[in-house]
């Protein structure tokens, strides 16, 4: 096929990078159980609230992830991790302890999120053939930058994408306008030019649609396509990707 596309902008979590959620702790809440970190946390808020149960620390987080999600307004302004986790300091009243201990609990918390990500071996190999064909950008929703730049050295692969474009140090998320726009200024190219891959309905193909940049949805179950999202392709994974862009 013949395609206009000079740049490839990958989302970065559950497209790059896919998870395994049974490495993160399970815990029971309202008689549900959950995915949580807030076991990982508890050493560091007995020390300071002895005998506070788990299934608290899992409800203040949640109302701390609640509380930066009502900040963004109308433009998805990116809250910051270590906001939200000065947040969860109110919400525990250890607010009087500080930066020394939301920095500590942002920490354990974020090692945990990145720690069950991988990158699958065949996306390193469609990634590595890809790079040498085209300019690869990363676009992704993340609330803490070094923390998502961090795995990705980890895993050997930041430099190959330029620009790094993450949410938390652009200042606005996506499907936002703003982030778009921004996002293209930083690339450099027309949104014509630019062929985005993501696995978000909401975020990747609603706002390329927003933005006019065409995308390759990435539908691994191959959930039906709704007619108000209309994505430009649709695949199961980025493996598929070179046989696409094949010229």
């Amino acid at each position: 096929m013949t395609h206009p596309y000079r740049t490839l902008v990958f989302d970065c979590i559950n497209t790059v990078l896919l998870p395994n959620p049974q490495r993160l702790p399970r815990l029971v809440v309202d008689g549900k159980e959950v995915t949580s970190t807030a076991p990982l946390l508890m050493e560091r808020v007995a020390a300071h609230l002895p005998g506070l149960p788990t299934e608290e620390v899992h409800r203040a987080m949640r109302r701390a992830w609640r509380w930066a999600e009502e900040q963004r307004g109308p433009e998805l302004r990116e809250i910051p991790a270590t906001l939200r986790f000065r947040r969860l300091l109110d919400e525990l009243g250890l607010q009087h302890l500080g930066e020394p201990l939301a920095g500590e609990l942002l920490a354990a918390h974020m090692a945990a999120v990145t720690g069950c990500y991988d990158l699958p071996p065949a996306h390193r190999q469609v990634l590595a053939q890809l790079k040498d064909r085209f300019p690869l950008a990363l676009f992704s929703n993340f609330d803490h930058r070094p923390s998502l730049l961090a795995k990705l050295e980890a895993e050997g692969i930041a430099d190959w994408f330029d620009p790094l474009i993450i949410s938390d140090g652009l200042g606005y998320r996506k499907p936002g306008a703003a982030a778009f726009s921004l996002a293209l200024d930083l690339l450099g190219e027309s949104p014509e030019q630019v062929l985005m891959v993501g696995d978000s309905l909401e975020d990747d193909v609603a706002g390329c649609h927003g933005a006019g940049i065409d995308i390759a949805w990435i539908n691994p179950r191959g959930a039906p396509v709704p007619e108000s999202a209309s994505p430009r392709y649709v695949l199961a994974s980025i493996t598929g990707l070179p046989k696409l862009l094949a010229s």
